[in-house]
């Protein structure tokens, strides 16, 4: 995951590919096709534990809207 999320990042979805991807961690194309079908599938898996990982540190969503309704700009500035 982290070396197609630097390839992605370096390169662009369009220009990253399995194979640059496998190259980079050193693995066959058809083990990455064992766990993945295509990019998209990859770049889904990171969006779903990119989401994961900021559920665990972001209040719930009702905390949110309360904040942002009782904050005022003078609450923002150190």
């Amino acid at each position: 995951m982290e070396v197609s999320i630097e390839l992605f990042s370096k390169r662009g979805f369009s220009g990253a590919s399995i194979r640059g991807i496998t190259k980079d961690v050193g693995i066959k194309e058809s083990s990455l096709c064992k766990h993945f079908r295509n990019k998209d599938e990859i770049l889904e898996t990171i969006f779903v534990n990119f989401r994961k990982e900021t559920d665990k540190i972001l209040p719930p969503m009702e905390h949110i809207n309360w904040i942002v309704e009782t904050m005022t700009l003078k609450d923002s500035t150190p």
